[in-house]
């Protein structure tokens, strides 16, 4: 059986509904609440019948306010800048959303305790910022009450039985890691720091790098594996390189070193509001969508819409700190269209359901893995594991593969479905009647991500559209430039690109 078919077919999948292949009646009694900015691309056509204003001249525009923009813009903060971010709120794939006096995660949700070999620049930033301190060889964060107790932190299903590790313990587990550990000196973070020797492991898959390696791929291991560098990469050994696959293990500490989870309840939003809290609010502009960069003379001329109040600006800048989707880049530039052959993205759907203030759901774990069904279902994260406010929330990932994005569209028609099978996904998980448990949401909040990250595919590492730009003053930023998926490549991203255009 295909996989295609399978997750059709599959009672945990949600392509079923999406492909109409589900029929089935739900009764629910619970709001669902959907955001997407796919409209707001749309809006190009719309924006035809719109009045134009010309403005003034401002020195720096940055494009984009997820981590690496936000990044530029804080090293920018006392400079004459201007960031737009088409989003009605910040943060990309880092964002959070609100229920009531309860905050949560919409987008990536976590970070590690970062070994002092990675990038001085970004570590020194996040001191600057309060939100890490050096301790011995580690540098630790400082909120401690966002740091993941061990005892809470990894539940796996798997075959009907629950574990505490998605690898589960085996010879060929143990023989895998074994191939790791020589690399733990050698790959780092951010990934333009790895040594030259390693780099060559961009060039061949996953599964044919361990295959040479005598390694057993048992359906326990590759189980195993998939899941671990789809949750990170958004797909499985057989797409992402042998460099990704490796530093998905080796950039952690090794077993012994101290490594905490660090969640805060908003996700890596945290770091986000820690940037945007430094940075003066008249410089960041949201509901704002560049449509078109062109070099006029010695400078550059920008059209952007205010999706607000539906109108067409023209800015001119000396310098672009383009941050935003590289795919969008055929769009939006007029006069050279950079290479982005080996540029494959991720989609990603996050269900957040809220359940009600008197709930005997069972307390799950932080992180709740279910490798019982090959499915997009990714699991879901327990907030009473995390700082609680008021309200409890289940939050379920999604990861689809990137031949599905158009599926995406079809969720707002299929919300309430949508809601009901994650419910399904998650009493399925804790064995519970399916009923039961859609009887005590309160309200289901859905993201849609439709190029939540790039998937690090052989050959698309260490192609940074820097090296070969047309114009000396714009430049690119964003872990969609030839960097893994990870908070410490996007806030590097942002720093390199303020460094190439020469500020101190």
């Amino acid at each position: 059986m295909n996989r295609r078919h399978f997750l059709q077919l599959s009672s945990t999948a949600l392509l079923g509904v999406l492909t109409g292949c589900d029929t089935q009646s739900e009764d629910y009694h619970f709001e669902v609440q959907v955001r997407s900015d796919d409209k707001v691309g749309h809006l190009v056509y719309q924006s035809k019948s719109f009045p134009t204003e010309v403005t003034g001249k401002t020195k720096t525009i940055i494009i984009g306010g997820g981590v690496a923009g936000l990044t530029s813009a804080y090293l920018l903060k006392e400079e004459d800048f201007l960031l737009f971010e088409l989003s009605d709120r910040f943060g990309g794939s880092s964002s959070s959303e609100v229920h009531g006096a309860t905050i949560f995660a919409q987008g990536a949700h976590y970070d590690m305790t970062y070994p002092e070999k990675f990038g001085t620049e970004v570590l020194h930033l996040l001191e600057e910022l309060n939100i890490i301190e050096k301790k011995g060889a580690f540098y630790e964060f400082k909120d401690k009450e966002f740091v993941i107790s061990e005892s809470f932190l990894n539940t796996t299903k798997y075959k009907g039985e629950y574990y505490n590790d998605v690898l589960l313990p085996s010879e060929e587990t143990s023989k895998f890691y074994e191939l790791i550990q020589p690399y733990y000196s050698k790959i780092t973070l951010p990934s333009r720091l790895s040594s030259e020797e390693t780099k060559s492991l961009n060039e061949v898959n996953f599964k044919t790098w361990l295959l040479n390696q005598d390694i057993q791929l048992t359906e326990q291991l590759v189980r195993g594996l998939n899941y671990h560098l789809i949750d990170d990469f958004g797909a499985g050994i057989e797409q992402v390189s042998a460099f990704a696959g490796i530093a998905y293990y080796a950039v952690r500490p090794e077993f012994g070193e101290c490594c905490n989870t660090f969640s805060p309840p908003e996700g890596n939003y945290y770091f986000v509001n820690k940037l945007i809290e430094q940075i003066p609010s008249t410089k960041l502009q949201k509901g704002h969508l560049v449509t078109s960069i062109q070099k006029k003379e010695d400078q550059f001329e920008v059209n952007v819409i205010d999706v607000n109040n539906k109108k067409n600006k023209v800015y001119y800048a000396d310098e672009i700190i383009y941050a935003g989707q590289k795919h969008s880049l055929k769009y939006i530039l007029k006069d050279h269209q950079p290479s982005l052959q080996h540029l494959e993205q991720a989609p990603w759907m996050v269900v957040n359901l809220i359940l009600k203030k008197e709930n005997s759901i069972p307390f799950g774990a932080w992180q709740n893995e279910d490798l019982s069904n090959e499915t997009e279902f990714m699991g879901f994260v327990d907030s009473t594991t995390q700082t609680l406010k008021e309200d409890r929330v289940l939050t379920a990932y999604y990861c689809f593969s990137s031949s599905d994005k158009h599926q995406l569209a079809k969720v707002p028609e299929y919300r309430n479905k949508i809601a009901v099978q994650t419910c399904r996904n998650i009493s399925s998980f804790f064995e519970l009647k399916e009923e039961e448990f859609i009887s005590q949401i309160e309200k289901v909040y859905i993201n849609l991500m439709g190029h939540a990250m790039p998937i690090p595919v052989p050959h698309y590492l260490f192609n940074d559209l820097n090296d070969n730009r047309q114009h000396e003053k714009l430049v690119y930023a964003g872990v969609d430039n030839g960097r893994l998926p990870f908070l410490t490549e996007a806030i590097d991203s942002g720093i390199k690109a303020v460094e190439l255009l020469g500020h101190k």
